[in-house]
């Protein structure tokens, strides 16, 4: 062992041709040579090596954790002992290295009794596995980086095929919450892990324990925290005890990426149901909310029990946390207050944290070739649940969102394929990830049928429960199980970005065909071209709705030729959006996101409106200013400029309020008092409208206004009115939605009417609706 300090030392020195040594001048390696021999009897390291910038490939990987943790709040401390069971996965190597937060410090690595020696080496990289997915990694890096520990094992211990290591270690976390930027949230608030008075986060990205990139461990932990506080974490909870101080011991059998821990003040409910445990752990001003999550919970297990077979874990517990989020981990999810406050058991919301436990944590995912759980995940909780349980309708408009938000925040020039998405940073990274995914989702089902395709994510779950899986493990699977090559479909809609672009051209109507009125169309894709089967809808005069399709072979161009009973009124395209495609923004429907994202845009305030107005809205005009410091403010509606407008104030404080909505086409009415749209009136001092008409003369932009009929009716929605930017408008009750819709669009080219069809009627293209 006397030898080993000089030989490190001159492996460090020369990867760094600047503290390369001399030849002739040995006294340098002499010297580190002496100061390590002196760590070893000390029984400490002192050997300071250079960064590094990319780690070595890792010999061993770790199978379980056995942690005893003392977490002290209010000063942010964490002390802590991990018994860490190793396994070989390389060859033989003199040095085992693990990474732990910087801020902690090892004072001791065990072999048994035996003091084994150790370096800390500083990294460049940020430690992020390159399998995690958002279910796990949902909070990005601030600028406490881990560092590397570097355990120099003799040679009896580094030529054996396991190894159990005690490390001993403490220091502070403190990385406080901080708000991520945007109008809208797309993703938890930030920080890396937090210990404080306000609560306890720790997460894998905290890297609280000592880790390894890539290891799949099991995990027993006893923690002990200050008298009224408790917490929750991954697995079977033993047992707790309260007395001077709160000990409670956990145990997970399932391999998981990483171990969350969350503490707090936690008022504990519990219900017994089947073989596991239903729990809440609220703060104690939301505890009478426990039983809304407890029923919400079972229901969404049973449907998904039903679809993917046996829950993974013996509980699921929903978590209040101290900061926004919506987090999934093995076995519980982490819900910010202000989620929990507002009864958010929606599908999307605690929905999607279930069927995480199924689809990320517990089948894992392998980033290094894209993320694919999140769009699975979308797909099975925002959207499938709302099929099955809600109108027909329902399920169509959230298709059309899904395709809307796709072609909105990820244009051509910034899209990128799926096999690169790997978290949710942007607002882009959301319509990729998640929504086109969710769509892609839906067209594997609508290609191979609804049994080959839930028997193919009950396979998933079965066959790589514990394990890591890819795009490559899904096609795979899909492919055994419907017993067809889907090579084709992978290829278009996940290695490639983009998505294809559709319109209906060269339409002719022939009414002196001896099989009475011929149609004939052309569809018509942009390059590169898709392989698709296209749904069309064709309604006639007669009242009669024929539902058809045509099938493109990666053409540009594809005619169809069709005998019809009587006169067409209308042809639809994919009627029901069942087809990703893109769509241009002047043939969107009109809503308050197109305004979001127009690179040309303006809000109106009203010249002189009393304070009491300014003050319901100062939040939302905060908001603005923080996000935007150079948008223009203008007083007055100039209908000439090319832009959208956000007007805000009740219609009393501006002038020529007709002009805003003469996109809408009579569809809405609205005076001070009184919302009149589609037929529904609503006139209480607690009503605000959010609403969205096609600018009338610059084609792609918006004109969208919120006001209250009351300054109280305002302020209760001001806040957060950027969450209600995908329809053309809501009306809001004492803050609720009460009514929601979309309008039309002002133009498609997937769509043509015909009001009274001549004996031939050539149309060369799509025309604008009426």
């Amino acid at each position: 062992m006397t030898s080993l300090g000089p030989v490190l030392i001159v492996r460090t020195l020369l990867k760094f041709p600047s503290l390369k040594p001399a030849i002739g001048a040995p006294s340098l390696i002499v010297l580190f040579g002496a100061m390590f021999l002196l760590a070893l009897a000390a029984n400490v390291s002192v050997l300071l090596a250079a960064p590094l910038s990319i780690s070595p490939p890792e010999s061993w990987t770790i199978r379980h954790h056995q942690l005893t943790v003392t977490v002290t709040p209010a000063t942010h401390r964490l002390a802590a002992e991990d018994l860490v069971h190793f396994e070989r996965v390389g060859n033989e190597s003199a040095a085992l290295r693990v990474m732990l937060n910087s801020h902690l410090t090892v004072t001791a690595i065990r072999f048994g009794t035996q003091a084994l020696p150790f370096s800390v080496q500083p990294v460049l990289s940020v430690h992020d596995s390159a399998h995690k997915s958002d279910a796990m990694t949902t909070v990005t890096k601030s600028g406490s980086d881990p560092h590397q520990i570097v355990v120099h094992l003799p040679d009896p211990l580094r030529l054996q095929k396991s190894l159990t290591l005690i490390f001993a270690y403490h220091g502070t976390i403190y990385d406080p919450p901080r708000p991520p930027s945007g109008l809208r949230y797309v993703r938890s608030a930030h920080t890396t892990g937090h210990i404080g008075p306000e609560g306890v986060y720790l997460s894998g990205d905290t890297v609280w324990y000592p880790d390894i990139t890539g290891s799949l461990a099991t995990y027993s932990i006893e923690v002990t925290v200050p008298f009224g506080w408790n917490v929750v974490t991954q697995g079977t909870r033993l047992r707790e005890e309260a007395r001077e101080a709160v000990r409670s011991q956990w145990i997970t059998r399932l391999p998981s990426e990483a171990l969350t821990l969350s503490g707090n003040r936690f008022v504990r409910q519990a219900r017994q149901w089947h073989d596991m445990e239903i729990s809440t752990y609220l703060l104690p001003e939301n505890r009478h909310l426990a039983n809304l999550y407890l029923d919400a919970a079972i229901q969404y297990l049973t449907f998904y029990i039903d679809l993917l077979g046996p829950y993974p874990f013996t509980k699921f517990a929903v978590v209040e946390n101290f900061f926004p989020s919506g987090i999934g981990v093995p076995s519980f999810t982490l819900l910010g207050s202000g989620v929990i406050r507002r009864g958010y058991i929606q599908p999307y919301a605690l929905g999607h944290e279930i069927v995480h436990s199924w689809i990320g944590n517990a089948v894992f995912n392998d980033l290094s070739r894209g993320n694919w759980v999140e769009g699975l995940t979308t797909y099975l909780a925002n959207y499938y649940y709302d099929e099955r349980h809600a109108a027909s309708d329902q399920a169509r408009k959230h298709r059309r969102r899904m395709m809307i938000e796709y072609s909105l925040y990820a244009p051509p020039s910034e899209d990128y394929p799926l096999t690169q998405f790997r978290h949710k940073e942007h607002p882009r990274d959301n319509a990729i990830g998640y929504h086109k995914a969710a769509m892609v989702f839906h067209m594997l089902r609508r290609e191979l049928g609804e049994a080959p395709f839930f028997a193919s994510l009950r396979r998933l779950v079965k066959e790589r429960i514990g394990t890591y899986a890819s795009w490559e493990t899904l096609q795979h699977i899909f492919e055994q199980t419907a017993q067809r090559p889907l090579g084709w479909f992978f290829e278009q809609w996940i290695t490639r970005p983009g998505a294809p672009q559709l319109r209906i051209e060269r339409v002719y109507l022939d009414h002196t065909s001896q099989e009475g009125t011929f149609l004939r169309f052309v569809v018509a894709q942009t390059s590169p071209t898709y392989r698709l089967q296209i749904p069309f809808r064709v309604t006639l005069e007669s009242g009669d709705t024929l539902h058809l399709s045509t099938e493109l072979f990666s053409t540009s161009a594809y005619q169809v030729g069709l005998p019809l009973p009587a006169s067409p009124i209308r042809l639809v395209l994919d009627p029901d959006f069942d087809v990703l495609h893109r769509i241009e923004r002047e043939h969107m429907p009109p809503m308050l996101n197109l305004w979001v994202t127009d690179s040309h845009k303006a809000i109106v305030l009203p010249k002189h409106w009393p304070r009491a107005e300014q003050e319901a809205l100062e939040p939302l005009l905060q908001r603005l200013r923080q996000h935007s410091p150079d948008l223009p403010q203008r007083t007055r509606l100039e209908l000439t400029r090319n832009e959208s407008l956000l007007v805000l104030g009740n219609p009393r404080y501006h002038d020529r309020e007709r002009l805003f909505l003469s996109g809408c086409r009579n569809r809405l009415t609205i005076t001070p008092e009184e919302i009149q749209i589609d037929g529904r009136h609503f006139a209480s001092s607690e009503t605000a409208i959010l609403v969205s008409c096609p600018h009338p003369r610059q084609p792609g932009h918006v004109i969208s206004w919120f006001y209250g009929v009351s300054p109280a009716a305002a302020a209760k929605v001001a806040r957060l009115l950027f969450f209600y930017g995908w329809e053309s408008y809501f009306v809001f009750q004492n803050g609720r939605v009460v009514a929601r819709d979309w309008f039309d669009p002002p133009s498609s080219v997937t769509e043509v009417q015909w009001n009274a069809p001549s004996a031939h009627s050539p149309i060369l293209s799509p025309t604008p609706r009426e």
